[in-house]
């Protein structure tokens, strides 16, 4: 990985004279969900939604989580301005489309449809 940003950072200094520094503050494999993700998945396309298999990187919630947790899961929302951004925007309709398939998976989890 650091290969290929500090590849990018040298093309970025050629184009805009602007000298950039590379610093690694963190290391670490990414976490992969574990037991939730074929779930969420299934309600999301019964929901008529996108759905895209994503790992959670080191120093994200769900990298910690996964280490405790039995099974655990992520609800991806589309948002603007990228993540962890004072300017990132999640409209409500997505905020609330996140909160049904939550709300469905908890009800499955009670219900003893998922195992």
């Amino acid at each position: 990985m650091k290969y290929i940003v500090t590849e990018a950072m040298s093309a970025v200094e050629k184009i805009t004279g602007v000298k950039l520094e590379y610093d690694e503050i963190s290391r670490g494999e990414p976490a992969r969900v574990t037991g939730l993700e074929e779930d969420i998945s299934q309600i999301v396309q019964e929901q008529g939604l996108s759905w895209a298999d994503r790992d959670s990187y080191p120093g994200h919630d769900m990298s910690y989580i996964s280490q405790m947790a039995e099974r655990s899961g992520f609800i991806w929302l589309p948002s603007t301005n990228n993540s962890h951004n004072p300017n990132e925007y999640t409209r409500m309709e997505d905020i609330l489309r996140a909160v049904d398939v939550q709300s469905k998976l908890i009800e499955n989890l009670l219900n003893s449809t998922i195992k």
